[in-house]
Parts: structure tokens; sequence; C-alpha cells
């Protein structure tokens, strides 16, 4: 078990809410593709931190939050911010949304008891991982096996009814 020191900490939770506020600046606005949908990625983002940061969860909840996580701060993923803009986070938006409902269903606590927004969560995933699904096409197993939830070649989850 690694015990990170208060120092460590400190320093981690700084890299996170920068991280946080670059995503609220970069997303902020309507003037661009799919901004509707863009719009929730830091409040995603958050949520996926302050579930890593539950010690609640453990074993693969935390490791799928964890791929969420490294997946929004990858310099190069499936579809890339410095050639879309915002809108190159759509692929990050559906992975934190596949993350989180998958979660959801496994984890030993609510997900929901880290959700501090208005919108009631569950609705808001359904109609994300609709919309992030809409948008990326064929895209959704690259991110999948980008972030290693997949692999090549392998049959992807059915998200009917979700």
């Amino acid at each position: 078990m690694v015990i990170m020191t208060y120092k460590t900490r400190m320093a981690t939770q700084h890299k996170i809410d920068n991280f946080y506020d670059i995503l609220v600046n970069k997303t902020k606005g309507s003037n661009y593709a799919y901004s509707d949908v863009i719009k929730h990625c830091p409040t995603l983002f958050k949520l996926l931190c302050d579930l890593y940061a539950d010690t609640q969860i453990n074993g693969i909840e935390r490791w799928l939050v964890a791929s969420a996580i490294a997946y929004f701060v990858a310099p190069r993923d499936v579809v890339l911010e410095e050639t879309y803009g915002p809108a190159g986070y759509v692929d990050d938006l559906f992975m934190s949304v596949y993350v989180i409902k998958k979660v959801n269903k496994t984890a030993s606590i609510t997900v929901s008891k880290h959700w501090h927004e208005k919108e009631d969560l569950s609705e808001l995933l359904t109609e994300l991982l609709k919309n992030t699904r809409r948008i990326l096409g064929s895209k959704t197993e690259k991110v999948l096996i980008f972030a290693g939830l997949m692999e090549k070649g392998e049959e992807g989850e059915d998200f009917a009814g979700e």
C-alpha cells in the first residue's frame, strides 16, 4: 500500500485543481461544436477525482476511475483537442460517462453521493452517453481500446437501453 505524504497530496490536489480550471476555461461558451455536451466535462472530471479519493472505492472500480482521469490528461488520445478545440473533449466525456456508469453499477458506494450539481446524475449520464456515442460513431471502440478497457477485435458492450 502506498501512503502519500501531506505535501505530496497537496501537490497532487493542486495539479487536479489546475486541470479542472483549464477544463472550465477551455469548455466555456457556446461558439463551438457540441458545446451543449462538452460543457459537462469539468463537472464529470471533478466527480471522477472525488470518486478516486473515496476510500470505499477499490479494486477494479478504482482502476476504472483512474483510467478515465488519465484519459482526460493524456496529451494524445482518439479525438485531439489541439485539432478540434473544445469539441476534442467528446472522447474524454464518453470515457468519463462510460466509467461512471460502470462504477455506479458495480461499486459498493453510490456514485451520486459525490454529485453536487442540480441535474439528475442518472438522467444526465444516460443523455451524455447517447450523445457522445452518436458524435463519436465507430470511434467509441477506439476510445475503449486506447484506454485499455477493450481489446482490439473484442465485441463491444451493448449500450442499448442505457
